[in-house]
């Protein structure tokens, strides 16, 4: 299910290729910081509507991080100008 969603952010932000593994190496590491695996549980108790509203929040704040980070430098040389 953690793969799906991470899936989604990188479709649903069109920054960076879901089948090449540095992106979503990328991409889960900042999901993580926002969404604890752990939270997997109660994600999947939420309605179909308040599942959709948490994947849109949580793409817009992954694709976020993963630009602040290529900014600084940290990650993100897989992002294309």
């Amino acid at each position: 299910m953690y793969r799906k969603i991470v899936t989604y952010i990188l479709l649903r932000s069109h920054v960076g290729n879901p089948t090449d593994m540095r992106v979503v190496r990328d991409t889960t590491a900042a999901l993580e910081s926002v969404f604890p695996q752990t939270e997997l549980n109660a994600f999947t108790n939420l309605s179909r509507n308040e599942k959709e509203t948490q994947l849109n929040g949580m793409a817009q704040l992954v694709t976020g991080i993963r630009l602040f980070n290529r900014q600084l430098g940290k990650s993100g040389d897989t992002i294309e100008n």
